[in-house]
């Protein structure tokens, strides 16, 4: 399902995405597909329960957690942590200049340290060591199936925050080279046009054998035509704008509804798994007092404190899975927030440039038309005039560009309904140990006959 490969640093990285991600779009934009992530019944658990070999494996996994041994000295990169995350085409540069970058740091002897894992790399790594199963939708136990599913909401919300910022600048310097290049070309054969003009018109009245009088055309039928060409000027820069404001908002509304999309599969299957855990732990709480009577029914009231102990080992691991997929899920959220940072920096920063590459080709083309056409007081109104209308076509489009259709900062939270998921805090694991000792003691009490006065 994936491919993976082992980077510089000796982490294991996934190469490509995993099948909960759907083929791009016409645009370009990735969401998820329809995913159903299903995990053991409480019967299956029963089942684990009951048989020692089972409950065996169960315990070992379990372990995994509860014998954790935390690493207090996490400096460097290990190549047994084998760490899923994904890698796209603008990280993937990034990292490769920041490893010259510590090579180049080594080689000048600047620091004789190596640059220590950043603490999310750590933590998800813990908590891979510590809840290992799930990857296999279901055939195996645990978190994992629904942990890739938050890694790749991570990587469908990078990659297509990537593809929009390029087709935003490339619709902003498309639509402005639209308007300027036809407009430059027509601006630049004005003088041609008008000679052309100026001879038709001399020959249509040779034709009828009329004179007009001298300079007449340069008085009316230039001023004419330069006019009707600012306005032809005018109307083509509206439909551009038009077209600039119809694919942007195509693009917008694609780019959102992939999103939104990805959000609300990412969030159904966390709120199941989420339900699922904690109805879990309150139906295996009931298990603990319920198995008194089916054992002593059965003659086998010698298994109950054991059964008792598994379930309650099972409850605490239950809600132990149940803290950390909140946990992974808030690292996974914080580094979709950096994301949108740090792509919102690169954005800007090709706003500018964009913005500044048309201007230069803007003040070249006026430059280039003041020296191809006729010197004159009508020319440089002209060329005025179509600087002005071209300056304020590439002030529109680049003011719609970086604010008409911004990527919102509340977009996860608005469709990750997290006041949907169950958390540890409902559960209130603390108070479920809490009664059940006390129920205990009662029963001892009341078995003792400490209430009858008996003691």
């Amino acid at each position: 399902m994936q491919d993976k490969k082992t980077a510089g640093d000796g982490t294991l990285r996934r190469e490509d995405v995993s099948d909960y991600i759907s083929t791009p779009n016409d645009l370009g934009f990735k969401s998820f597909t329809n995913t159903v992530l299903t995990t053991l019944s409480p019967a299956d658990f029963e089942a684990i329960i009951i048989n020692d070999d089972k409950w065996a494996d169960l315990k070992a996994q379990m372990d995994a957690d509860f014998e954790n041994e935390l690493e207090m000295f996490p400096y460097e990169e290990k190549k047994e942590v084998q760490h899923l995350g994904y890698v796209n085409w603008i990280e993937r540069y990034s990292i490769t200049l920041g490893n010259a970058l510590k090579k180049l740091v080594r080689a000048l002897k600047i620091s004789g340290l190596d640059l220590p894992r950043r603490y999310n790399t750590i933590y998800r790594s813990e908590l891979e060591r510590r809840f290992p199963g799930g990857h296999q939708r279901g055939a195996d136990i645990g978190d994992g199936d629904i942990r890739d599913m938050l890694s790749d909401l991570k990587i469908v919300f990078k990659d297509n925050l990537a593809k929009y910022i390029l087709w935003k600048r490339g619709l902003q310097l498309g639509r402005f080279l639209l308007f300027l290049i036809p407009t430059a070309i027509c601006l630049i054969l004005q003088s041609q046009l008008h000679d052309y003009l100026k001879s038709q018109v001399a020959a249509t009245m040779d034709h009828f054998n009329f004179t007009p009088m001298p300079g007449i055309f340069d008085k009316w039928y230039l001023p004419a035509q330069e006019l009707i060409f600012f306005i032809i000027a005018a109307l083509y820069l509206g439909i551009v704008v038009v077209m600039y404001e119809y694919r942007s908002k195509t693009i917008c509304n694609s780019y959102n509804n992939s999103q939104n999309t990805s959000c609300s599969k990412v969030d159904k299957q966390a709120s199941l798994r989420t339900n699922k855990l904690a109805n879990l732990i309150f139906t295996f709480r009931a298990r603990i007092d319920s198995d008194q009577t089916n054992l002593l029914a059965a003659n086998q009231s010698k298994d109950w404190p054991d059964r008792a102990g598994r379930w309650m080992v099972l409850i605490y691991w239950l809600s132990r899975r149940l803290e950390a997929l909140e946990s992974y899920s808030q690292i996974q959220v914080w580094l979709i927030r950096r994301a949108h940072y740090y792509y919102s920096i690169c954005g800007n920063l090709l706003l500018g440039l964009t913005f500044l590459f048309s201007t230069v080709i803007l003040v070249a083309t006026g430059m280039l038309s003041r020296f191809l056409m006729k010197t004159g007081p009508s020319d440089s109104v002209l060329i005025l005039a179509f600087m002005s209308l071209s300056i304020f076509a590439l002030a529109y489009i680049t003011i719609r560009s970086a604010t008409g259709w911004n990527t919102s900062l509340r977009l996860i939270q608005e469709n990750l309904g997290v006041e949907n998921w169950d958390s540890a805090k409902n559960v209130k694991l603390h108070e479920l140990l809490a009664k059940q000792v006390s129920g205990d003691k009662l029963f001892i009490m009341q078995r003792e006959g400490w209430f009858s006065g008996r003691h």
